[in-house]
């Protein structure tokens, strides 16, 4: 069977991480993708990620300095649908591949540009790069770590952007090809670093302002917010203390198991399956896990809980959370320790190519599974101008010319109507971002609300003590994110009248999309071959942690427990701790989600056809970790996180500087004494043009001379330039290396939430725009859309708030206002009621 992308053609001018990465889930589903190498090549092939990368690929090298080389990038541009590159602004418009050149050769071409800042602004130029633009952006000031103190930042390891970005350029290729089938029009997708971060969201930042709300100046940025155990998921609060229903635990074998127990069931199934039932019948610790008579009772439960999880061996542990089927846990492995887990064998998220240079490898396969036009992963990454001949010298049939239809969309998938059944964050947030390309999204609730309400404490002010203010409540923000832009229809599915109101929503609908473990949706009536005889056109997409094959199949998993499986626990720790708690999983398997629901959208787009298509948390948390998610005799580890998580590298890591001396003009919302930087200057082209800023005696020392050579000495180049950087401000030093080329920024200047909002690269990459709920208190900010289309703009739409749209949903469906009373009344449907009064912003 043809892969989704089959027949589409696609350059890639891209480096690096993030592109690379959007072209080879293109390959993998049948696109042909031609890599255009600059002449000489891209150093970056010296890395074996480049092997999973760039498989199914083909790679021409073409000198865009020649007059030839413009001539065949005319031929090829005219012969192709996608154009995607990273170049940067003024780079891509000098090697003539900017979209106001391409467009006008070929006016049909989709032309996606991924940057590290958007295109316009002070840091447009700035390489596109993970730890340059997670430090610009508050990301290490606000990252948990081991020494975080509220003062020094903390480094984040896993390439977040990259990994967003890529994802995200995918979604913006095939929704802008859609467009341009209906419209007639070829048109510019752009994503950058900055936005693509905004999808990570640390659940302990808040980003939402009140339209005429002051931010908290810097010093005060974390106080006055709501935390307790009862309304925070366990990967809310600080990993360093010890929690019951997140702990992390040292078993019999020297492993570790991470929990997170936040739902009803989960903490008394784990309770009986250590057995400890008979903390039911004590009166000290009967109120596990959030009540207890005085502290000393919990202290001395997490003790005797401790003591009997070092009696068996992880594996043995995990044998039982298993039988039981209710124990969100998982063991702390490495990611090459999951591509050998059984689950993700049995579940075939394995491939395995015959590389020349390497011999048999062994990489994480396609992104989702298709039933009716599957990935097809055969053919291992090319040489670097492998087929310049083979391209060139063959024939180049330019594309057909488009004929504008006349017909405009609000937003690329405007026409398209998704179902969701889901809760919490990873499968919401997926729909939210298809929303923001113009795609009705329909939510179902249940009625007594998505679980993850909760946190946003009680805004009705319908519980003893008046009402709270939603937004200070910690993790709430990203609720509001996961539920913008949908409508809401509160339904009881386990009753045939919330069944059969469901099962017309689908007939007419294009997508459906559920997260529930296997079994359940036969239970609710919203199995594959029920809806599919309903409705044999509909993509129907299972949204899995582990998947629906396997031994894990059952397991239930929140977002640190897939973090733990897929090796970013483990990593982020750094070298010679203990595990620490890490969060980041659900968003990351959400963007996945949203991906691989693009792509079946877009096989029914070409063929008309419904399918079975399936994702899983796991597979994206592994993607998330390309650079470790493949294996062949001899591969080397991928460098570690230091001690005290200051980088992975001499030059690729956070320093201590200067004061910035007296009479600076720092805001309130800055800090008004950033101490650290973030140096990227890893090639050896990179490192010369820093030792020039910096110090010249060590471009002299042949200890330092290639990066093979600073990685051997890392600690002792380390301890150097410690030296160096605390001889200037850190706003000197992000301001000199940069005019010389070298990525080095400020990482403290301020928090992620006041960068959203006074940042100057932030306000030209218009990171944020104004919509409006009442229960938010009006006009608040939220993110923009994280894809922009030239042609198709994407929508920032608000909040939906449990049950919102259930009348104007039924009614949309012929119900009377009669027969919609009478669901309420039998408890089949709900919405906001007239007595919850929307409670007014507080502080």
């Amino acid at each position: 069977m043809p892969g989704t992308c089959s027949g589409l053609r696609v350059l890639d001018f891209t480096q690096g991480r993030a592109g690379p990465l959007a072209t080879m889930v293109l390959a993998d589903f049948g696109a042909d993708v031609i890599r255009v190498e600059a002449s000489g090549g891209d150093p970056a092939w010296k890395d074996s990620t480049y092997l999973l990368l760039n498989r199914g690929k083909r790679s021409i090298e073409l000198d865009l300095e020649t007059a030839e080389g413009q001539s065949e990038l005319g031929r090829l541009a005219a012969a192709s649908d996608v154009l995607i590159e990273s170049s940067g602004p003024s780079e891509a418009k000098r090697l003539g591949i900017d979209y106001p050149t391409m467009s006008r050769i070929n006016p049909g071409l989709v032309y996606c540009s991924i940057t590290g800042y958007g295109p316009s602004g002070p840091f447009a130029e700035v390489i596109a790069d993970d730890g340059l633009a997670m430090a610009k952006a508050g990301i290490f000031k606000d990252q948990d770590g081991w020494f975080q103190d509220g003062k020094r930042p903390v480094f984040r390891a896993p390439k977040d952007a990259s990994y967003f970005a890529g994802m995200l350029a995918v979604q913006g290729i095939l929704a802008a090809l859609r467009a341009r089938d209906l419209t007639g029009k070829g048109q510019l997708v752009e994503t950058d670093f900055l936005k693509a971060l905004t999808c990570r969201q640390n659940p302990k930042v808040r980003w939402i302002l009140r339209d005429g709300e002051p931010l908290p100046p810097d010093a005060t940025a974390k106080t006055g917010q709501q935390q307790d155990d009862q309304h925070a998921l366990a990967h809310h609060q600080d990993p360093r203390q010890v929690n019951l229903i997140g702990m992390m635990v040292e078993c019999k074998d020297g492993r570790w198991i991470t929990h997170s127990l936040t739902e009803p069931h989960f903490f008394p199934a784990w309770i009986s399956v250590i057995g400890f039932d008979w903390i039911w019948q004590d009166e000290r610790f009967k109120g596990a896990p959030f009540q207890f008579a005085n502290p000393a009772d919990k202290d001395e439960l997490i003790q005797r809980v401790q003591e009997r999880m070092r009696e068996r061996t992880a594996d043995e542990w995990m044998a039982a959370y298993l039988e039981n089927g209710n124990v969100c846990g998982d063991v702390i492995q490495t990611t090459q320790m999951a591509l050998e887990h059984p689950q993700v064998v049995e579940a075939g998220y394995l491939t395995e190519l015959d590389d020349s240079r390497v011999g048999p490898m062994i990489q994480i396969g396609s992104l989702v599974k298709m039933s009716g036009s599957p990935a097809s992963i055969t053919t291992p990454a090319p040489r670097p101008g492998e087929h310049t001949e083979e391209v060139l010298g063959g024939q180049l049939t330019p594309i057909a010319a488009t004929v504008p239809s006349g017909r405009g969309l609000k937003g690329p998938l405007e026409g398209i109507t998704i179902i969701e059944a889901a809760y919490y964050y990873a499968t919401p947030f997926a729909t939210a971002l298809l929303a923001e390309l113009g795609a009705r999204v329909i939510k179902i609730e249940r009625l007594e609300g998505d679980p993850y309400r909760a946190l946003n404490g009680d805004p009705y002010g319908v519980q003893a003590g008046g009402a709270s203010d939603p937004l200070l409540n910690l993790g709430q923000n990203n609720m509001v994110r996961a539920m913008q832009g949908k409508e809401c229809l509160a339904l009881n599915l386990k009753d045939p009248r919330g069944r059969e109101i469901l099962h017309r929503l689908v007939a007419e609908a294009d997508a459906f999309i559920h997260s529930f473990r296997p079994g359940v949706p036969e239970s609710l009536g919203i199995d594959y071959a029920t809806l599919q005889k309903i409705n044999p056109t509909l993509v129907y997409h299972y949204a899995a942690s582990y998947g629906s094959v396997g031994p894990y199949r059952r397991q239930p998993a929140i977002d640190p427990i897939i973090a733990a499986f897929a090796g970013t626990t483990a990593y982020q720790s750094g070298e010679g701790h203990p595990p620490l708690r890490e969060a980041g999983a659900d968003p990351i398997g959400a963007v996945g989600h949203a991906t691989s629901l693009m792509l079946g959208l877009f096989d029914r787009h070409r063929s008309g056809r419904g399918q079975y298509i399936e994702s899983a948390m796991i597979l994206s948390n592994l993607y998330l970790n390309l650079e470790d998610a493949f294996s062949f005799a001899g591969k080397s580890d991928r460098p570690a996180v230091d001690y005290r998580q200051l980088g992975t590298g001499a030059t690729y890591r956070l320093y201590e500087t200067a004061p910035i001396g007296p009479g600076s003009d720092r805001q309130p919302h800055e800090n008004p004494d950033p101490r650290w930087v973030f140096l990227s200057a890893v090639s050896d082209d990179e490192f010369v043009r820093f030792c020039k800023v910096a110090t010249e005696d060590l471009a002299s020392d042949p200890s330092y001379a290639t990066v093979a050579a600073r990685q051997e000495n890392r600690s002792d180049l380390e301890q150097r330039l410690e030296q160096v950087f605390a001889s200037r401000s850190a706003l000197e030093w992000e301001s000199s290396l940069l005019a010389a080329g070298v990525g080095c920024v400020v990482a403290d200047g301020m928090s992620h939430f006041a960068f959203l909002y006074k940042d100057r690269q932030a306000q030209a990459d218009e990171m944020m725009v104004q919509t409006e709920h009442p229960s938010l208190g009006g006009r608040y900010w939220r993110y923009a859309p994280v894809i922009r289309f030239s042609e198709t703009p994407g929508q920032a739409l608000p909040y939906c708030d449990k049950g919102e749209h259930t009348r104007e949903i039924l009614t949309g469906l012929g119900l009377s206002e009669d027969e919609i009373s009478r669901l309420k009344d039998d408890d089949v449907v709900t919405w906001p009621t007239g007595e919850q009064q929307i409670a007014s912003p507080v502080g």
